[in-house]
């Protein structure tokens, strides 16, 4: 009874519809980024992550100092992501394109600070290796072997995979409102603490807007209490939309607005916002627009 309550069922076009957004996020972010442009680079500012280690330091150089091979890796995972965006091999190209997105995350880590964007779209990509991707909304689902998981009728066990990809994102919202939280109290709502942010982050931007930002700092301090309380506060309780459909029809709408205001005061923001908004369409359910799926009321809770 828990389980219809706040799950529900879903058919495999939903679960599909969700792997094609995903991969069009992990796309903005790789056009976002030219590899060769690393060749130009020394291979001394170079410092492998994590499991980049496993591979040798001479295999590094030899990669990162060649535009051709750079610009054949992003060409490569590019394909890779388009095939498994429209659900061609989908198991197959999934899979690849979350090994080689982990490699592409990797290389843009090795070179400076430590950031997080990238993760939640790899999460996700991983996470799909091992549910069944190609289900439905894939060239695949309309090939005789998928012939059945392609039509399959809504149910739980899809339910439970739209259920998980949406956790990986909600979760993400409230780690980092923990995270600021964490690192700086109630103080990051103060005033000072939002316009600190501002100029540091704007700073990253070649062309630094210097009249735009003086603008901004000349806002009442109710305007930046205001915003920092109502960041804080939608990210924290975003997870509430995994256990309420209702909230799902306005909830990302309102964390949209909120990035949205979030790039105008800052746009070297502009590629995590792309990639955000791509990732809150996941939380509607696409495959009752698109394909005209219709559930029965109680079934309408993923």
């Amino acid at each position: 009874m828990l389980e219809r309550k706040t799950v529900g069922l879903a058919p495999a076009s939903r679960f599909g519809i969700i792997r094609a957004l995903v991969c069009a996020a992990a796309l903005a972010s790789v056009f976002f980024e030219y590899l060769p442009s690393f060749s130009e680079v020394s291979t001394h500012w170079f410092s492998s992550v994590g499991a980049l280690k496993l591979f040798p330091q001479n295999a590094w150089n030899a990669f990162l100092s060649s535009p051709s091979m750079l610009l054949s890796f992003q060409i490569s995972l590019t394909l890779f992501l388009l095939l498994a965006m429209i659900g061609l091999f989908t198991n197959f190209t999934v899979a690849i394109s979350a090994g080689l997105y982990f490699i592409y995350v990797g290389i843009l880590r090795s070179y400076g600070t430590f950031f997080n964007q990238g993760f939640i779209v790899f999460y996700l990509l991983a996470l799909m290796v091992f549910l069944p991707a190609g289900a439905g909304f894939s060239l695949d689902a309309k090939r005789k072997y998928f012939s059945k998981t392609g039509n399959m009728a809504p149910d739980a066990a899809m339910a439970w995979a739209v259920f998980l990809l949406r956790a990986v994102i909600a979760f993400s919202y409230w780690q980092a409102a923990w995270a600021k939280l964490d690192y700086a109290g109630i103080y990051w709502l103060e005033p000072e603490n939002l316009k600190r942010i501002l100029v540091q982050d704007n700073l990253a931007l070649l062309y630094f807007n210097v009249g735009f930002v003086k603008q901004a700092m000349h806002l009442p301090n109710s305007v930046w209490s205001v915003l920092a309380g109502t960041i804080l506060f939608l990210e924290f309780f975003f997870p509430l939309v995994l256990f309420r459909w209702e909230l799902r029809r306005f909830y990302p709408i309102l964390i949209a607005v909120m990035q949205i205001i979030m790039l105008f005061l800052c746009p070297a923001l502009s590629l995590e916002t792309a990639v955000s908004l791509v990732l809150l369409l996941t939380f509607y359910d696409w495959d009752r627009v698109l394909l005209r799926h219709k559930l029965p009321a109680q079934d309408r809770r993923i």
